[in-house]
């Protein structure tokens, strides 16, 4: 037991640990750029890593992408801040953490268009052609079954 005690005696937070804390989570200083940097290509690797594993049906692979996705940093910076007081860094954090979250579904959203053309076909039909039979293929992307209505005279 007296190690386990221990253990919970040394992890204790202190002032002086505020600092580390401050650096680790906030994206502040003269390693702003490249913090930034360095999140943007982590999440950029992330988001393919993760549509083709969404794509190709492999739960593994999306677990992966979530295992490398830096997202979580900035929301416990915004947590942090939150905790702290600092309305303007919770502000920043936040909005670093809306901005790569819909970097990433607009880029997972352009990437599957280039892996399934059937997406594009049907995204490009026109309102009154979506549901009429014109198109051919529905994409397999969609989760939902399109109806398909058959052109025929009006009622």
């Amino acid at each position: 037991m007296s190690v386990v005690s221990q253990m919970f005696r040394e992890s204790t937070f202190t002032p002086e640990n505020v600092t580390r804390l401050e650096n680790k989570l906030f994206f502040d200083g003269v390693k702003r750029r490249r913090q930034l940097e360095a999140f943007s290509v982590l999440l950029f690797l992330a988001a393919i890593i993760a549509t083709m594993g969404v794509l190709g049906d492999s739960t593994a692979t999306v677990i992966g992408a979530m295992i490398i996705s830096p997202l979580m940093t900035p929301i416990m910076a915004t947590a942090a801040a939150l905790v702290m007081g600092q309305m303007r860094r919770a502000g920043r954090s936040f909005l670093t953490v809306v901005i790569g979250v819909l970097g990433v579904i607009a880029l997972s959203f352009f990437l599957a268009l280039c892996y399934n053309p059937s997406l594009a076909e049907w995204l490009t039909l026109g309102p009154m052609h979506r549901f009429s039979g014109a198109s051919r293929r529905v994409s397999s992307i969609w989760l939902l079954r399109w109806p398909r209505v058959q052109p025929g005279p009006s009622a």
